[in-house]
């Protein structure tokens, strides 16, 4: 019997046949537990370094996390204060402000929710006047998704470089997990930028959703301090490996996979576009699409895959609660799928 390792599909998987062998053969032949969280330092510094070639970063102003969630999480709890502001946009990721919720009382916690406008990203400036507002409070954390996953638009470098210079006292936190897909980053900014921290997730396109690794990219004296809040929340020694032996593919085979990746989504758009769906397109790996009960192709579609009902989110995401998020698949798998329906 050949045994087929199943990873997490919620996240777009795109695992080609090598990574399949290398962790089927892992999984059965590893004497150790790989399970655990790990503690051992070598392999995190080995991932590291090669995280930092792949990235081109310096390899001190890295923190492997178990995934973006724990990132998030352990920059809060690293310095999130009673009685000082969060500031950020919406539509934006609702797990922060629900990691923000769990680490303070209600009575203690202060967000501003700045909205867009006619699917606009919010204007530097609207931020910092907010922050100039408040300055009496002083502004804790600043919190923008680049891009904005929902509808792609991003803040330009010398905005993000204004936010960052008007946030003194504060944090500002760059969510940076789509970045394979658009190639953009603020990391050129972190020489100049103390408060800067930029969070990275492996899973949307390195297939590792279920495995679950994720980093914090900031100056080396923020890494040291955020060290000790990471250290019950490692990744796996498994996705340590499993990353490890992707990052090592090099750049033109991860290309291969993002460029498979993004034509899925374009083959799951045009058939719920040609299904009558209201959709909301984004220029990473999924699609928001409008609840819809009397839809049948929508309903036989979501009969037949994993999707995520948005309908349970946070307060801060009423509008979100009106959709399925639908993660694009390899194409060989979306085809048979959606010629069947």
């Amino acid at each position: 019997m050949d045994p087929t390792v199943k990873l997490n599909l919620d996240q777009d998987a795109n695992l080609d046949e090598d990574l399949n062998q290398f962790l089927r053969e892992y999984f059965f032949q590893a004497k150790h537990n790989f399970f655990a969280l790990y503690q051992d330092d070598a392999l995190i510094n080995q991932t590291r370094n090669l995280i930092s070639e792949f990235y081109n970063l310096d390899p001190n102003s890295i923190l492997i996390t178990k995934d973006a969630n724990t990132a998030i999480t352990s920059i809060i709890n690293a310095f999130n204060s009673p009685n000082k502001l969060t500031v950020s946009h919406w539509p934006s990721y609702s797990l922060f402000f629900h990691h923000l919720e769990r680490s303070l009382p209600q009575k203690n916690l202060r967000v501003i929710i700045l909205k867009f406008k006619n699917n606009q990203f919010i204007p530097a400036e609207n931020i910092i006047e907010v922050i100039k507002q408040y300055k009496t409070q002083k502004v804790q954390f600043v919190y923008i998704t680049f891009p904005n996953s929902y509808c792609g638009y991003k803040p330009s470098l010398s905005e993000v470089l204004q936010i960052c210079e008007s946030a003194t006292e504060g944090f500002v936190i760059i969510d940076e997990v789509y970045y394979d897909y658009l190639q953009e980053s603020c990391c050129s900014l972190l020489s100049s930028c103390k408060n800067l921290i930029v969070v990275r997730s492996f899973s949307k396109t390195h297939g590792l959703s279920g495995l679950r690794v994720g980093c914090i990219i900031a100056q080396p004296e923020l890494i040291h301090k955020l060290k000790k809040w990471r250290q019950f929340e490692n990744p796996t020694r498994m996705a340590l490996e499993a990353l490890s032996h992707i990052l090592k593919y090099g750049k033109e085979v991860f290309q291969k996979s993002i460029e498979n990746n993004k034509h899925g989504l374009r083959l799951l758009t045009k058939f719920f576009m040609d299904s009558n769906c209201s959709i909301v397109t984004t220029p990473t790996s999924f699609i928001l699409i409008k609840r819809d009960r009397k839809n049948q192709k929508l309903q036989h579609f979501l009969n037949q895959v994993y999707v995520k009902d948005l309908s349970h989110w946070t307060t801060y995401d009423n509008d979100l609660r009106k959709y399925y998020r639908v993660s694009t698949a390899p194409v060989e798998i979306l085809k048979p799928l959606l010629s069947s329906i």
